[in-house]
């Protein structure tokens, strides 16, 4: 029996909404797989440890830094960070709707506030990008709150430039191929920054003298 025009729409949309939920879940287990291993090496499976010491071990900073890692030392921090805030807030199992990325958005903030965005971005199904921009808001109220001078447009630029490209870096490490369109358009993408880079580079030492 052929499957009628929407029965077929309703059932594409089925195994999308399966499929996501597989991505953000094998996403948020890698993610928590590494927070758990570097835990329990590094800081004798004490969450407490990371929460006061973070990665200012000088263990951490040389896992980091060791040139056989599959991981930049951000997508690694990011990962133990992430491991703490399931740990804390019971993340994985209570928030279904939310997978990796909605959860590294609310890192930096406030334990409470990560909470209360979290609970609200899974009830209200929030894209990633949502609950970015509620989470950069919450930042930026608690600077004003504390009497902090708003981010030097330096700063944000450069933090939003290291974020992108720190982002793109953690999806092709974890990808096993890249279709060759996909390698075409790195390869442009790279050498379009390179020479971004330097000139900003010789901008930047005209500018110090």
């Amino acid at each position: 029996m052929l499957i009628q025009h929407d029965e077929l729409t309703d059932e594409i949309e089925i195994v999308v909404s399966h499929i996501r939920r597989l991505t953000r879940a094998a996403s948020l287990e890698f993610a928590l797989r590494v927070g758990a291993v570097v835990i329990h090496h590094f800081y004798d499976g004490d969450m407490e440890a990371w929460r006061s010491r973070g990665p200012k071990l000088t263990s951490f900073r040389r896992l980091a830094a060791h040139p056989g890692l599959p991981l930049s030392p951000g997508a690694l921090y990011r990962c133990v960070a992430l491991f703490e805030l399931c740990d804390r807030l019971n993340a994985a199992s209570r928030w279904e709707h939310l997978g990796a990325s909605h959860l590294r958005s609310v890192l930096g903030l406030e334990p409470a506030k990560q909470e209360k965005l979290l609970a609200t971005a899974n009830a209200e199904r929030w894209t990633v990008k949502a609950l970015e921009q509620a989470a950069l808001g919450e930042k930026s109220s608690s600077q004003v709150s504390r009497g902090r001078k708003a981010e030097p447009p330096v700063s944000k630029g450069l933090r939003a430039v290291t974020k992108c490209l720190a982002d793109y870096e953690e999806v092709v490490e974890r990808l096993e191929h890249l279709s060759p369109a996909d390698v075409e358009q790195s390869l442009r993408m790279i050498e379009n920054t390179q020479r971004v880079l330097e000139r900003l580079k010789r901008w930047v030492e005209k500018s110090g003298d």
